[in-house]
């Protein structure tokens, strides 16, 4: 018995349809609350957007004015140097929620850029050399490889 690709593609995307599927819905708006402001600060805290979902406007309950108070506040626990450090050396790019402090998380987020520019090149350079191990050529590209981990080194970690 032979299988085909596209068996496998379909079988594939239909796995993933499913994943996907149950994970798009929302958990479930506990509408008999009634302290707005810790649902907001919660939110602002996760960075889950930059207002209150059309979900929350189902409570007869809801107070927008508290929501946003609290998420205000979350956000202050989100948009910290060490996460903003932390999604910059993963490669990931500003948060726009953080935009009103970017001016004093930018130094953050510019050393874990750099180490991120450096792991990257360090990824080229092996690429590069087992390429040419493939094709007999075995360049020596150690110096330059160690340089650039000497230099990774010193944007390892937040505050410098």
């Amino acid at each position: 018995m032979t299988t085909r690709p596209e068996a496998y593609l379909a079988a594939a995307a239909f796995a993933a349809a499913l994943v996907l599927g149950g994970c798009s819905n929302p958990p479930p708006v506990d509408c008999t609350t009634s302290d707005w402001e810790a649902v907001g600060f919660a939110d602002g805290t996760e960075a889950t957007g930059s207002g209150p979902t059309k979900r929350y406007a189902q409570c007869e309950t809801f107070d927008r004015a508290l929501w946003e108070q609290g998420y205000v506040a979350g956000l202050a626990n989100y948009c910290t140097e060490g996460r903003i450090y932390r999604q910059a050396r993963a490669g990931l790019s500003f948060p726009a929620v953080c935009a009103p402090r970017e001016t004093e998380l930018s130094r953050a987020y510019a050393h874990g850029r750099k180490y991120w520019e450096l792991d990257l090149e360090m990824w080229r350079l092996r690429r590069r050399a087992r390429d040419d191990l493939f094709y007999g050529q075995r360049l020596s590209k150690s110096a330059q490889y160690d340089a650039l981990r000497r230099e990774r080194a010193q944007y390892s970690r937040w505050p410098p």
